[in-house]
């Protein structure tokens, strides 16, 4: 029997980024002559919802822009690849979020983000968007906008019946109420290493040695059903609540170029782990 696939609904961030890139970095003070430069669409946010829709999955996003050119475009490029952009507010006051981005010539880089309409996300948008929150959906969440307006978010799609699923990125201690809420974590291992505290995390296992972030700061009731960790090119998951790690049965990970039946494999692998 084939079981179809949840909508995924996304309440984040859009942010329009400039990309430049240059032999180096700027120090301090200094000038430096760039080789070239280009817009890109993004925000942790509206990039989970374009890669659900590349994917084929139903795809909704529950975001704010302003009424400037990079909210146009950040509309634009959300419609082109088929997401459901009826729930994309259109604030006033605030500029739309966006950051530049300076590469060097290694491929190394470093950002400034500015949130700007981002932070205008809130109660008015949840419950805009209540037709969204279904059994079937899934919610991705990431730390680009308030922790109150994501909670406000999960609260909503968990008395709906649904799932939620936290991007804890950038790395930031989520709220226990949050926590509470959420069925899935997801970080890389530089996120892991910032919130769990430990100098290098290579293995889940690490994850739960002291001082580990949920084992210290949430009482075990409150733990997610499960936290995945990306390490390079695998992943990684493990079942918190029992405390009982699957580092040693890591699901491969699904690389861009990898095929739609591969992502679906991941996801009903961690879904199996997560006991949902």
């Amino acid at each position: 029997m084939t079981v179809a696939a949840p909508s995924v609904v996304v309440f984040g961030s859009l942010h329009y980024d400039i990309i430049v890139k240059g032999p180096h970095r700027p120090r301090k003070g200094e000038t430096v002559t760039g080789s070239a430069w280009y817009p890109k669409c993004g925000g942790k946010g509206g990039n989970q919802a374009v890669s659900a829709a590349k994917y084929g999955v139903k795809s909704a996003m529950i975001g704010a822009v302003a009424e400037d050119s990079f909210g146009h475009a950040l509309k634009v490029n959300l419609d082109a690849h088929g997401v459901d952009i009826r729930s994309v507010r259109t604030v006033s006051g605030e500029g739309s979020g966006m950051s530049v981005a300076i590469f060097d010539a290694d491929g190394d880089y470093g950002a400034v983000i500015v949130s700007g309409s981002n932070l205008a996300l809130s109660e008015e948008d949840v419950s805009t968007a209540a037709e969204l929150f279904r059994s079937d959906a899934v919610l991705v969440l990431q730390n680009e906008v308030p922790d109150a307006a994501n909670v406000l978010a999960a609260q909503a799609m968990k008395k709906a019946g649904g799932r939620v699923v936290l991007n804890a990125a950038p790395a930031r201690l989520p709220s226990a109420d949050l926590v509470a809420l959420v069925d899935v974590v997801v970080v890389n291992a530089v996120e892991a290493e910032a919130l769990a505290e430990v100098p290098e995390v290579n293995s889940l296992d690490r994850l739960w040695s002291p001082p580990a972030f949920w084992a210290a700061i949430i009482p075990r009731p409150l733990l997610p059903r499960a936290v995945m960790v990306w390490l390079l090119s695998r992943m990684a998951a493990m079942r918190p609540r029992s405390l009982r790690s699957r580092s040693n049965s890591s699901v491969p990970t699904a690389p861009a170029t990898s095929s739609s039946a591969r992502l679906q494999q991941n996801w009903r692998g961690a879904r199996r782990w997560s006991g949902r």
